[in-house]
């Protein structure tokens, strides 16, 4: 008797198992493993970039500064610098920029990491001013970096922008705005900035998309997404295509028209532990990290191809081969693993 009402509840546990699973895309038919791991002894990796030529990653670790240049040709690393936040790979494949609270921006060479030069003028370490991100743009000409400016006589914040010519190192532009900014991009023509940011509450604006002159380092434009957070920008490579990610949407956008193309969400709430996306060069697959896993989401469909699953403290980084054949990952557990694109 015991077994025969004991059945009908282990079949509603099974469906009930079943269908969290689908809801979490977490069923065997959608989940992939990965084709290899670099591991050796390092730490939390928080920010990742890879070479224009697929041949360098540059990962960066926790809180101290420490970033390591690795061989993947060769999968082995190189060596490691105590370079500050954040970094940037020039198109050149020959130079590595970095941004720290120190200034100026520094610039190394390819793969010996011995300097080579700098941007601007060196200063006394600013403590009051806290880098987030630099890049460069297409053509190489131009970067761009920015981040946040504390104010010393108030509990508020400002947000700093500065560009260089970077082959003069001559200071084009610089320009602090009040909007809360967490991500940042340069158009195609170098001659824009893209940030994303959240403005005041009160106004009830919500989150924005802005676009500031490069030559002025004025607003030129803006563009209201909806008042769900949005914390991380990626640019496809001919800069027609703009993704931005919150916890509750991923968008597509059309830079030329400024109108949302497509909502990738896919009705799922999306983990805020990470500001990192991994879009191809042909703007036709987007990799997402959430939470243990990344999903990997067709643009041109909106649907989730695979998800991806293996770093058990969190996918903090992500990007995409230029030639468009493998996914990188990489997480708290100072593992970076290797994915074929799935098809």
């Amino acid at each position: 008797m015991k077994r025969r009402f004991c059945l009908p509840w282990l079949l509603l546990g099974a469906l009930a198992f079943t269908a969290l699973c689908a809801c979490r895309g977490d069923d065997d038919t959608t989940a992939a493993k990965e084709r290899e791991t670099l591991e050796q002894q390092v730490h939390d990796i928080h920010w990742m970039a890879l070479s224009p030529d697929d041949r360098y990653l540059g990962t960066m670790h926790g809180t101290s500064g420490e970033l390591l240049l690795w061989d993947l040709k060769q999968k082995k690393l190189i060596d490691l610098l105590y370079a500050g936040a954040t970094a940037a790979f020039a198109p050149d494949n020959k130079t590595l920029t970095t941004l720290s609270i120190e200034e100026p921006v520094k610039l190394w060479e390819i793969p010996t990491l011995k300097a080579k030069g700098t941007l601007g003028d060196k200063q006394s370490e600013r403590r009051d001013r806290t880098p987030s991100k630099i890049v460069y743009s297409v053509d190489g000409k131009r970067v761009v970096c920015g981040g946040r400016l504390d104010l010393r006589d108030s509990n508020d914040w400002r947000y700093w922008v500065k560009i260089w010519d970077a082959e003069s190192g001559k200071e084009l532009a610089s320009f602090d705005y009040q909007e809360k900014n967490w991500d940042i991009v340069l158009a195609k023509d170098g001659k824009t900035v893209i940030s994303i940011g959240e403005d005041s509450a009160i106004l009830g604006e919500g989150v924005i998309i802005r676009f500031w002159s490069v030559e002025t380092g004025k607003e030129v434009d803006s563009w209201k997404t909806g008042k769900c957070g949005v914390r991380a920008l990626a640019i496809s490579k001919d800069a027609k295509r703009l993704v931005t990610k919150g916890e509750e949407k991923i968008l597509l956008w059309d830079l030329s028209t400024g109108k949302q193309v497509a909502d990738l969400s896919n009705k799922r709430r999306w983990s805020d532990d990470s500001r990192s996306l991994g879009l191809s060069s042909d703007g036709k697959t987007l990799a997402v990290p959430d939470g243990d896993r990344m999903a990997v989401i067709d643009t041109e469909s909106g649907k989730i191809k695979k998800w991806l699953r293996g770093h058990e403290k969190g996918t903090s980084a992500v990007t995409i081969t230029n030639d468009g054949k493998t996914i990188i990952s990489a997480g708290a557990d100072g593992r970076i693993k290797f994915w074929d694109m799935p098809d």
